[in-house]
């Protein structure tokens, strides 16, 4: 029986040594593992880390892009019976500051040297100096290991290279590292974005991350495999990528191939070559390529256009029988299948053309997008969960998804819909509390054990859960109506151009908008590649732009949550800032405060009742 992740390894590596772990790019030449190397390099990392002195229980926080060495990094932590905890490249040195403190941690990896800059810049303004480790920058980073406390960071390759000497001399030390762990033993300190304020470090044990696991065997397609490949590109600091995408993939078997970036050209780059046939991302990944599929096809010629309006609304039939399982007409079928051929195949080509399931998480996503790519043969199942769940508690079923909900509660989560409508939680999944804040832990856990979500939603009929909002979130307006600001910034997701989105209104007559711009897709939309953001968002098509997404939405909403004005702000929001987490959630309070004058200039003259209007960067008064 399984007790522990480091025991999941084991188990992993005994049951398929030979098939693919891993691959990557990495100075210019491409890296392969197999399950028995994976566990090897881990395994001699762990003897590496005791002889230089951690200790069941140290804490070791690893900051870095997505590669393989954040992984062999993660379980050689735990294999040594230490807490792996994540931290975003992202963040600034205070930030880091305060992690490292508020988790004392003893050591610290970092990916690259401009990292271990920030790094060393952190501990700096911490309480604790950790020992640091260093992989990637090959020529930065030394190949030895100095064991003699002398300054600099140690290196990763060294060791790793320390380590197959250790596992040579002392062939039974991996086994009493394991029968010294146990599955309650803390395995993860997991990082809250921190969009209400000070993050909060979600302690995670081994007994819920395996026991998540288990939960979710139920949903697994049947014909997934070691034969299966992922492309993994989301930071290993996020609860998603950790427990779900890195543990989940050594449960389940299959590969992955590390991008180690979060660029899109770099992560869509990466799908068209590995071709995929299991991918997980947030849904920022489908809005732009279905953003970026809809520029194109405006810009071809009428004939294009028309045969890609008739694919497309033909897909999206054929997804309605799917979905209801009805049969389609013979007629629909037929003209799928030239739909298919004409067009709807390039779009899965795209994406590799082999990808069974998309998996999407962490924010709302129009299903309109969903029926979309469903209509193109590459169906997308949106799954909700927070940190303090190990990142599910609910997801669509492969065969059966409902669009616009978040699918079902996985089997062993126990989900009860409070008074207020507030979501809860309750299972072996939920977290062991917040790191050093006991009332923080009683204000989200309570008697019962159910964990309090902060989010607001129901079940309907047939158990689908569908969310709502935030329950902090909820917009009353002056005339006492509630409105759910989500749905309707998910609405604004299909214009390219537009980044994160604050819909406004609390005590307000209306609601308006304050629209932030995707500063590279603005410049390609307006041909001026050097384009500062306020530029852009005094140009033409870009607020012509802005004004027909803004339009449908409001189409699509009822009167009471209609937008009647927006304005462009001509500022980019910065990963890791006062106004972005590192997830790319916007911190709402804090963008409200910053720009409570752009704010009230959307309120300085009475709304006229059907135009929208769109307040100008820059000016206080409406246009």
């Amino acid at each position: 029986m399984v007790r522990t992740l480091s025991e999941l390894l084991d188990a992993r590596a005994a049951q398929s040594p030979d098939l693919l772990s891993y691959e990557q790019v990495a100075s210019g030449r491409r890296e392969r593992a197999s399950w028995a190397e994976f566990k090897r390099r881990c395994d001699a990392l762990t003897l590496a880390l005791e002889e230089l002195g951690l200790r069941p229980g140290d804490r070791v926080a690893v900051m870095g892009q997505t590669t393989a060495e954040w992984a062999i990094a993660d379980l050689g932590i735990l294999g040594a019976g230490g807490v792996s905890v994540g931290v975003y490249s992202t963040l600034t040195p205070a930030q880091i500051a305060y992690l490292l403190s508020d988790s004392q941690a003893r050591f610290a990896f970092a990916g690259s040297a401009a990292e271990l800059s920030t790094l060393n810049a952190a501990i700096e303004a911490a309480s604790v100096e950790p020992v640091t480790i260093g992989w990637g920058d090959a020529d930065f980073f030394p190949t030895r290991v100095d064991l003699n406390g002398a300054p600099g960071p140690h290196s990763f390759l060294g060791l790793l290279a320390r380590g197959e000497e250790l596992l040579a001399q002392r062939p039974g030390r991996i086994a009493e590292l394991r029968a010294a762990r146990g599955p309650d033993d803390l395995a993860i300190l997991i990082y809250t974005s921190g969009t209400t304020g000070v993050p909060k470090g979600a302690m995670i044990s081994h007994r819920n991350c395996l026991s998540l696991l288990e939960q979710l065997r139920v949903f697994l397609p049947a014909d997934v495999s070691g034969a299966d490949v992922t492309v993994s590109f989301l930071p290993m600091a996020h609860v998603g990528e950790h427990v779900l995408g890195f543990y989940g993939r050594i449960n389940a078997g299959y590969a992955a191939r590390y991008v180690g970036s979060l660029q899109s050209q770099a992560v869509l780059g990466a799908v068209a070559e590995t071709r995929p046939t299991l991918f997980g991302s947030v849904p920022r990944i489908f809005e732009k390529a279905y953003a970026k599929i809809r520029a194109t096809v405006a810009a071809a010629n009428p004939r294009r256009r028309a045969i890609f309006g008739w694919a497309e609304r033909t897909g999206r039939a054929m997804s309605r029988h799917r979905l209801a399982r009805t049969a389609p007409p013979l007629s629909l079928r037929l003209s799928h299948r030239l739909a298919d051929r004409l067009v709807l195949r390039r779009i899965r080509d795209a994406f590799g053309g082999r990808v069974k399931y998309f998996v999407s998480g962490a924010a709302p996503i129009d299903p309109e997008i969903l029926e979309f790519f469903d209509g193109c043969g590459m169906r997308v199942l949106e799954a909700y969960g927070l940190t303090e769940c190990c990142g599910i508690a609910a997801v669509n079923p492969p065969e059966a998804p409902r669009f616009g909900t978040v699918g079902k509660p996985v089997p062993g989560t126990e989900v009860r819909i409070a008074e207020d409508s507030e979501i809860l939680l309750r299972g072996p999944s939920i977290f062991q509390g917040y790191l050093n804040q006991p009332e923080a832990t009683a204000e989200v856990l309570d008697a019962d054990g159910f964990l309090h979500t902060g989010d607001i939603g129901h079940l309907d009929a047939e158990g689908y859960l569908k969310i709502t909002d935030r329950k902090k979130n909820l917009i009353v307006t002056a005339g006492g109506k509630k409105v759910a600001p989500a749905p309707i910034e998910a609405l604004l997701t299909g214009e390219p151009i537009l980044g994160p989105t604050l819909i406004v209104g609390e005590a307000r007559p209306y609601m308006t908008a304050l629209l932030t711009l995707d500063v590279e897709e603005a410049r390609a939309a307006t041909g001026l590649p050097s384009a500062t953001a306020a530029e852009l968002a005094h140009h033409p098509e870009v607020r012509a732009r802005a004004a027909a997404a803004v339009g449908h939405a409001n189409a699509q909403l009822a009167r009471y949550e209609q937008i009647r004005r927006f304005r462009i702000l001509g500022h980019e929001l910065q990963l890791g800032s006062d106004e972005l987490t590192p997830t790319m959630k916007l911190r709402r309070k804090a963008v409200c405060e910053k720009f409570r004058a752009e704010i009230d200039s959307l309120y300085a003259t009475p709304a006229p009742p059907e135009v929208i209007e769109a307040v100008p960067a820059g000016s206080e008064a409406a246009a």
